[in-house]
């Protein structure tokens, strides 16, 4: 078994319905290439059922954020706007988040919430306060 530090490192993607009509992806660890794959497949796989008009993606305990899981991000950013459903990135104020997006110029395309219980009652933080 690895060490516990390693343990909050390995990459994790989690599904689930918090809400009607909304899908909460829950990424922890180190999105490496492989993790974005996975988290590619989960969506693929969560999205084909239909229904959403919310998908909130919670980064929070999030420790790496590679360009592969930043492409599948901008990826899923066209889906939604596509498919006419709203996505919410929540915890991307974290360093290992906020730092790769704001050099990529991606930050500005997202609507970012502080906490998983802001982006589910809807209320925004203003874009300055979040950089």
């Amino acid at each position: 078994m690895p060490p516990l530090d390693d343990l909050e490192t390995l990459p994790t993607v989690e599904a689930e319905e918090p809400a009607p009509r909304t899908l909460l992806l829950r990424l922890r660890g180190d999105l490496d290439a492989a993790a974005a794959d996975q988290m590619t497949s989960v969506l693929d796989e969560e999205l084909s059922h239909g229904g959403f008009s919310r998908i909130l993606v919670d980064l929070s305990r999030v420790t790496l954020l590679s360009t592969a899981a930043s492409t599948v991000l901008q990826q899923l950013r066209r889906r939604c706007r596509t498919q006419q459903m709203h996505l919410v990135l929540v915890g991307a104020g974290r360093p290992a988040v906020h730092r790769p997006l704001r050099i990529a110029g991606l930050l500005p395309l997202f609507d970012i919430r502080p906490t998983l219980q802001s982006a589910l009652a809807g209320h925004a933080i203003p874009r300055s306060a979040g950089r």
